[in-house]
Protein backbone atom coordinates (compact mmCIF):
# COMPACT_ATOMS: atom_id res chain seq x y z
CA UNK A 1 0.00 0.00 0.00
CA UNK A 2 1.12 3.27 -1.00
CA UNK A 3 1.65 6.40 0.93
CA UNK A 4 -1.54 7.84 -1.43
CA UNK A 5 -4.20 5.00 -0.80
CA UNK A 6 -2.90 5.09 3.18
CA UNK A 7 -3.81 8.84 3.08
CA UNK A 8 -7.50 7.81 1.20
CA UNK A 9 -8.05 4.85 3.94
CA UNK A 10 -7.02 7.23 6.96
CA UNK A 11 -9.82 9.93 5.39
CA UNK A 12 -12.40 7.87 4.94
CA UNK A 13 -12.08 6.00 7.94
CA UNK A 14 -12.05 9.66 10.22
CA UNK A 15 -15.20 10.59 8.35
CA UNK A 16 -17.00 7.50 9.07
CA UNK A 17 -16.24 7.69 12.56
CA UNK A 18 -17.27 11.52 12.49
CA UNK A 19 -20.50 10.39 11.33
CA UNK A 20 -21.24 7.96 13.68
CA UNK A 21 -20.74 10.11 16.07
CA UNK A 22 -22.80 12.85 15.07
CA UNK A 23 -25.59 10.55 14.42
CA UNK A 24 -25.49 8.97 17.66
CA UNK A 25 -25.34 12.04 19.25
CA UNK A 26 -28.56 12.93 17.75
CA UNK A 27 -31.51 14.09 19.84
CA UNK A 28 -34.74 15.64 19.15
CA UNK A 29 -35.91 18.45 21.79
CA UNK A 30 -39.81 19.66 22.14
CA UNK A 31 -39.22 23.47 22.60
CA UNK A 32 -42.28 25.34 25.09
CA UNK A 33 -42.68 28.35 22.50
CA UNK A 34 -45.97 29.91 24.07
CA UNK A 35 -47.72 32.70 22.01
CA UNK A 36 -46.66 36.38 22.76
CA UNK A 37 -50.04 37.62 24.91
CA UNK A 38 -49.39 41.75 24.65
CA UNK A 39 -49.65 43.98 27.44
CA UNK A 40 -51.91 47.07 27.65
CA UNK A 41 -50.08 50.43 27.22
CA UNK A 42 -51.45 53.46 28.56
CA UNK A 43 -49.58 57.10 28.22
CA UNK A 44 -51.87 60.58 29.33
CA UNK A 45 -50.93 63.61 30.74
CA UNK A 46 -53.85 65.14 32.63
CA UNK A 47 -54.69 68.75 32.85
CA UNK A 48 -56.99 70.89 34.89
CA UNK A 49 -60.15 72.27 33.06
CA UNK A 50 -59.25 69.92 29.54
CA UNK A 51 -60.90 67.07 28.40
CA UNK A 52 -58.64 63.69 29.04
CA UNK A 53 -56.22 62.67 26.33
CA UNK A 54 -55.48 59.14 26.61
CA UNK A 55 -52.97 57.30 24.32
CA UNK A 56 -53.70 53.58 24.97
CA UNK A 57 -52.16 50.49 22.74
CA UNK A 58 -50.85 47.01 22.88
CA UNK A 59 -47.43 46.13 23.49
CA UNK A 60 -45.44 44.18 20.48
CA UNK A 61 -43.04 41.30 20.51
CA UNK A 62 -39.03 42.70 21.45
CA UNK A 63 -37.85 41.85 17.87
CA UNK A 64 -40.58 43.91 16.12
CA UNK A 65 -39.23 46.02 13.80
CA UNK A 66 -41.05 50.51 15.06
CA UNK A 67 -41.44 52.23 11.82
CA UNK A 68 -41.18 55.96 14.02
CA UNK A 69 -43.18 57.42 10.51
CA UNK A 70 -46.14 55.57 11.69
CA UNK A 71 -48.44 56.59 14.39
CA UNK A 72 -49.19 54.03 17.05
CA UNK A 73 -52.34 52.11 16.58
CA UNK A 74 -55.22 52.50 18.91
CA UNK A 75 -56.28 49.46 21.37
CA UNK A 76 -59.38 47.89 19.68
CA UNK A 77 -62.38 45.88 21.33
CA UNK A 78 -61.30 47.33 24.69
CA UNK A 79 -63.67 49.18 27.34
CA UNK A 80 -61.94 52.34 28.94
CA UNK A 81 -63.64 54.19 31.95
CA UNK A 82 -62.25 57.11 34.00
CA UNK A 83 -63.42 57.71 37.43
CA UNK A 84 -63.02 60.45 40.01
CA UNK A 85 -64.33 57.96 42.80
CA UNK A 86 -67.96 59.59 42.29
CA UNK A 87 -68.51 59.92 38.32
CA UNK A 88 -67.48 57.02 35.66
CA UNK A 89 -67.17 57.96 32.17
CA UNK A 90 -66.54 55.72 29.26
CA UNK A 91 -64.13 56.71 26.92
CA UNK A 92 -64.30 56.70 23.12
CA UNK A 93 -61.59 57.62 20.73
CA UNK A 94 -61.78 60.87 18.99
CA UNK A 95 -59.34 63.46 17.42
CA UNK A 96 -57.62 66.21 19.84
CA UNK A 97 -55.11 68.69 20.22
CA UNK A 98 -52.59 67.75 21.52
CA UNK A 99 -49.15 69.04 22.13
CA UNK A 100 -46.53 67.04 24.07
CA UNK A 101 -45.64 68.40 27.32
CA UNK A 102 -43.15 65.78 28.77
CA UNK A 103 -40.40 66.81 25.61
CA UNK A 104 -36.98 67.56 26.79
CA UNK A 105 -35.64 69.61 23.62
CA UNK A 106 -33.43 72.61 24.34
CA UNK A 107 -33.80 74.17 21.50
CA UNK A 108 -36.40 74.67 18.76
CA UNK A 109 -38.03 76.26 16.19
CA UNK A 110 -41.58 77.26 15.46
CA UNK A 111 -42.65 74.00 15.74
CA UNK A 112 -41.97 73.80 19.24
CA UNK A 113 -44.48 76.42 20.25
CA UNK A 114 -46.89 76.15 16.84
CA UNK A 115 -50.61 75.10 17.87
CA UNK A 116 -50.96 71.94 19.43
CA UNK A 117 -51.61 69.02 16.36
CA UNK A 118 -54.39 66.86 15.90
CA UNK A 119 -53.89 63.66 17.33
CA UNK A 120 -55.89 60.25 17.85
CA UNK A 121 -56.97 59.51 21.90
CA UNK A 122 -59.61 58.04 24.12
CA UNK A 123 -61.40 60.87 25.37
CA UNK A 124 -64.41 62.33 26.80
CA UNK A 125 -66.91 65.18 27.30
CA UNK A 126 -65.86 66.22 30.46
CA UNK A 127 -63.48 68.82 32.67
CA UNK A 128 -61.08 67.88 34.83
CA UNK A 129 -60.49 69.35 38.06
CA UNK A 130 -57.83 70.32 39.86
CA UNK A 131 -56.62 68.32 43.29
CA UNK A 132 -59.03 65.63 42.46
CA UNK A 133 -57.87 62.09 41.90
CA UNK A 134 -58.75 60.03 38.64
CA UNK A 135 -58.42 56.39 38.21
CA UNK A 136 -58.45 54.98 34.50
CA UNK A 137 -59.16 51.43 33.78
CA UNK A 138 -58.53 49.48 30.48
CA UNK A 139 -60.17 46.16 29.76
CA UNK A 140 -59.58 43.86 27.19
CA UNK A 141 -59.71 39.58 27.27
CA UNK A 142 -59.94 39.22 30.69
CA UNK A 143 -57.30 41.24 31.84
CA UNK A 144 -57.82 44.99 33.59
CA UNK A 145 -54.60 47.49 33.79
CA UNK A 146 -55.33 50.28 35.92
CA UNK A 147 -53.37 53.93 36.51
CA UNK A 148 -54.00 56.27 39.32
CA UNK A 149 -52.92 60.18 39.43
CA UNK A 150 -53.89 63.75 41.13
CA UNK A 151 -54.60 66.65 38.80
CA UNK A 152 -51.91 69.56 39.45
CA UNK A 153 -53.66 72.87 39.85
CA UNK A 154 -53.32 75.38 37.64
CA UNK A 155 -50.08 77.81 38.01
CA UNK A 156 -51.29 81.42 39.05
CA UNK A 157 -49.41 84.50 39.18
CA UNK A 158 -45.59 84.73 39.04
CA UNK A 159 -42.71 87.46 39.39
CA UNK A 160 -40.03 87.92 37.47
CA UNK A 161 -36.47 89.90 37.92
CA UNK A 162 -33.26 89.95 36.39
CA UNK A 163 -30.55 89.12 38.78
CA UNK A 164 -26.58 89.05 37.72
CA UNK A 165 -25.03 85.16 39.05
CA UNK A 166 -21.54 84.37 38.46
CA UNK A 167 -20.54 81.26 36.72
CA UNK A 168 -17.17 79.21 37.26
CA UNK A 169 -15.98 77.55 34.19
CA UNK A 170 -12.65 76.11 33.32
CA UNK A 171 -11.34 79.19 32.17
CA UNK A 172 -12.25 81.22 34.44
CA UNK A 173 -15.29 82.86 36.46
CA UNK A 174 -17.50 85.14 34.26
CA UNK A 175 -21.02 86.62 34.98
CA UNK A 176 -24.06 85.21 33.75
CA UNK A 177 -27.67 87.30 33.40
CA UNK A 178 -30.46 85.69 35.18
CA UNK A 179 -33.88 85.54 34.87
CA UNK A 180 -35.04 84.91 38.88
CA UNK A 181 -38.87 83.05 38.56
CA UNK A 182 -40.70 83.48 41.94
CA UNK A 183 -44.46 81.90 42.35
CA UNK A 184 -46.52 79.71 45.30
CA UNK A 185 -47.57 76.22 44.97
CA UNK A 186 -48.88 73.62 47.25
CA UNK A 187 -47.88 70.62 44.44
CA UNK A 188 -44.89 69.63 46.79
CA UNK A 189 -42.98 66.89 45.97
CA UNK A 190 -43.93 67.38 42.36
CA UNK A 191 -41.02 68.93 39.56
CA UNK A 192 -41.59 72.37 37.94
CA UNK A 193 -39.22 74.18 34.88
CA UNK A 194 -38.79 77.40 33.66
CA UNK A 195 -39.44 78.04 29.62
CA UNK A 196 -38.31 80.72 27.93
CA UNK A 197 -38.93 82.36 24.42
CA UNK A 198 -37.72 84.95 22.43
CA UNK A 199 -38.04 85.76 18.87
CA UNK A 200 -34.62 86.42 16.90
CA UNK A 201 -34.37 89.08 13.54
CA UNK A 202 -32.14 87.37 11.57
CA UNK A 203 -30.91 88.20 7.69
CA UNK A 204 -30.89 86.44 4.08
CA UNK A 205 -27.87 87.59 2.62
CA UNK A 206 -26.78 87.31 -1.06
CA UNK A 207 -24.08 86.60 -2.30
CA UNK A 208 -24.27 86.34 -6.30
CA UNK A 209 -22.55 89.35 -6.89
CA UNK A 210 -19.40 88.38 -4.24
CA UNK A 211 -20.50 91.15 -2.12
CA UNK A 212 -22.68 89.69 1.44
CA UNK A 213 -26.13 91.56 0.38
CA UNK A 214 -29.28 91.91 2.68
CA UNK A 215 -31.74 89.97 0.53
CA UNK A 216 -34.66 89.53 3.08
CA UNK A 217 -35.15 88.90 6.69
CA UNK A 218 -37.10 86.56 8.91
CA UNK A 219 -38.32 85.62 12.81
CA UNK A 220 -36.87 82.45 14.16
CA UNK A 221 -38.13 81.66 17.54
CA UNK A 222 -36.14 80.56 19.83
CA UNK A 223 -37.43 78.36 23.02
CA UNK A 224 -35.29 76.76 25.83
CA UNK A 225 -36.51 74.13 28.46
CA UNK A 226 -34.30 74.49 31.68
CA UNK A 227 -33.88 71.83 34.04
CA UNK A 228 -36.06 70.92 36.58
CA UNK A 229 -36.47 71.31 40.12
CA UNK A 230 -38.46 69.62 43.03
CA UNK A 231 -41.67 72.37 44.73
CA UNK A 232 -39.99 71.87 47.99
CA UNK A 233 -42.83 72.07 51.37
CA UNK A 234 -39.95 73.89 53.30
CA UNK A 235 -40.36 77.50 52.04
CA UNK A 236 -43.37 79.44 50.85
CA UNK A 237 -41.90 81.21 47.58
CA UNK A 238 -40.63 78.76 44.97
CA UNK A 239 -37.63 79.91 42.99
CA UNK A 240 -36.47 79.03 39.79
CA UNK A 241 -33.71 80.40 37.21
CA UNK A 242 -33.05 80.43 33.68
CA UNK A 243 -30.19 82.03 32.14
CA UNK A 244 -30.74 84.38 28.55
CA UNK A 245 -28.47 85.07 25.48
CA UNK A 246 -28.35 88.95 25.96
CA UNK A 247 -26.28 89.01 23.11
CA UNK A 248 -29.67 89.57 21.54
CA UNK A 249 -29.53 93.07 21.79
CA UNK A 250 -27.62 93.37 18.06
CA UNK A 251 -28.76 92.23 15.31
CA UNK A 252 -26.13 91.56 13.16
CA UNK A 253 -26.26 92.18 8.94
CA UNK A 254 -24.65 91.01 6.42
CA UNK A 255 -21.44 92.69 6.07
CA UNK A 256 -23.08 96.13 6.65
CA UNK A 257 -24.35 97.76 9.49
CA UNK A 258 -25.62 96.02 12.40
CA UNK A 259 -28.61 96.92 14.47
CA UNK A 260 -28.10 97.77 18.12
CA UNK A 261 -31.12 97.55 19.96
CA UNK A 262 -32.14 99.66 23.58
CA UNK A 263 -34.17 96.60 24.68
CA UNK A 264 -34.90 92.99 23.83
CA UNK A 265 -37.73 90.82 25.04
CA UNK A 266 -38.36 87.44 26.37
CA UNK A 267 -41.50 85.44 27.55
CA UNK A 268 -41.42 83.32 30.14
CA UNK A 269 -43.64 80.69 31.74
CA UNK A 270 -43.71 77.63 34.49
CA UNK A 271 -44.57 74.16 33.92
CA UNK A 272 -45.45 71.84 36.94
CA UNK A 273 -45.03 68.14 36.01
CA UNK A 274 -45.77 64.93 37.84
CA UNK A 275 -42.46 63.92 39.38
CA UNK A 276 -42.83 60.36 38.42
CA UNK A 277 -43.34 61.40 34.97
CA UNK A 278 -39.80 63.24 34.71
CA UNK A 279 -38.50 60.24 35.87
CA UNK A 280 -40.32 57.81 33.26
CA UNK A 281 -38.96 60.06 30.43
CA UNK A 282 -35.62 59.78 31.65
CA UNK A 283 -35.57 56.15 32.07
CA UNK A 284 -37.41 55.82 28.83
CA UNK A 285 -34.46 57.57 27.05
CA UNK A 286 -31.58 55.99 29.21
CA UNK A 287 -33.26 52.64 27.79
CA UNK A 288 -33.16 54.22 24.26
CA UNK A 289 -29.69 54.43 24.61
CA UNK A 290 -28.79 50.95 25.82
CA UNK A 291 -30.75 49.07 23.49
CA UNK A 292 -28.62 48.65 20.72
CA UNK A 293 -25.26 48.49 22.70
CA UNK A 294 -24.82 44.23 23.88
CA UNK A 295 -21.72 45.36 26.08
CA UNK A 296 -24.07 48.05 28.30
CA UNK A 297 -26.66 46.90 31.34
CA UNK A 298 -30.24 46.88 30.03
CA UNK A 299 -31.55 49.89 31.79
CA UNK A 300 -35.21 49.37 33.64
CA UNK A 301 -38.26 51.31 33.35
CA UNK A 302 -40.49 51.92 36.78
CA UNK A 303 -43.91 51.96 34.95
CA UNK A 304 -46.74 53.24 36.59
CA UNK A 305 -49.85 51.01 35.27
CA UNK A 306 -51.07 47.99 37.25
CA UNK A 307 -51.45 44.87 35.45
CA UNK A 308 -49.67 47.02 32.27
CA UNK A 309 -47.13 49.40 31.49
CA UNK A 310 -46.86 52.81 30.84
CA UNK A 311 -47.58 55.87 33.12
CA UNK A 312 -50.72 58.51 33.47
CA UNK A 313 -49.66 61.67 35.03
CA UNK A 314 -50.65 64.98 35.05
CA UNK A 315 -49.22 68.29 34.05
CA UNK A 316 -49.85 72.30 34.57
CA UNK A 317 -48.33 75.22 32.18
CA UNK A 318 -48.53 79.06 33.04
CA UNK A 319 -49.39 81.81 30.46
CA UNK A 320 -46.67 83.04 29.01
CA UNK A 321 -45.32 86.42 30.49
CA UNK A 322 -43.73 88.99 28.50
CA UNK A 323 -40.46 91.00 30.15
CA UNK A 324 -38.52 93.84 28.69
CA UNK A 325 -34.66 93.77 29.37
CA UNK A 326 -32.74 96.80 28.57
CA UNK A 327 -29.77 96.17 26.29
CA UNK A 328 -26.43 97.56 27.83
Amino acid sequence: MNLLQLKKYTYQTITLIFIMGTVACQKTLDLNITTFEPSIAIFGVLEADSVPKLFVTESEPYYTYVNRNVEYQLIENANITITDGNDTWTLQPDSVNYLPVEQRRNFGGDDDIAPPKKSWAFTANIALQANTTYTLSVAKNNNTATATTTVIEDIGNFDTKITEEEVEYYYGNFVQDIIEVNFKSQSYGQSFRVLTRQEIKLYICDFSNGLQTPKDTFFYTYINYHPYQKISDTVDIQIGKANYYSGNCVIYSCGGENEFLDFTEIEVAIQVIDSNMVTYVNQLQTQEDVAYNPFLEPAPVDHKVENGIGILSSSAISPWKKIKILCD
